[in-house]
């Protein structure tokens, strides 16, 4: 019998759409209005204690930007781009969490991000 790889309730039930997300609907409806006006701001910052979604909804954000195929300003999640992004794989879209952040401008190392990839604080 072959082994099942454990994984946890929150990644397991992680919300894919814009429509899964509960209790942040205020964060969904102002990303879902700047990408039908197509007015994408240079950077986004999610913030906030630990369990509100700040990540479950950037990559949401992240999917609907670099989907292929978007459903109107939701991702197709079936697409390549979507795939990536869900898995954390995408080179496109890179993810940092603050802390990380924190060591590296303590340590004093500059960061710089090319225009083509679009990076995830959460």
């Amino acid at each position: 019998m072959a082994e099942q790889q454990h994984i946890p309730l929150p990644l397991k039930y992680r919300p894919m759409t814009f429509d899964d997300v509960v209790g942040q609907e205020h964060v969904v409806r102002t990303l879902r209005h700047a990408i039908e006006a197509n007015r994408i701001a240079n950077a986004y910052l999610f913030i906030g204690p630990r369990g509100i979604g700040k990540t479950t909804t950037s990559r949401i954000f992240a999917k609907a930007l670099n989907c292929s195929s978007p459903k109107g300003v939701e991702p197709c999640g079936e697409c390549e781009n979507c795939r990536q992004i869900a898995a954390g794989r995408s080179l496109d879209v890179t993810e940092s969490s603050g802390v990380l952040l924190r060591q590296i401008m303590a340590i004093g190392i500059p960061i710089t991000l090319s225009n083509s990839a679009m990076s995830i604080i959460s």
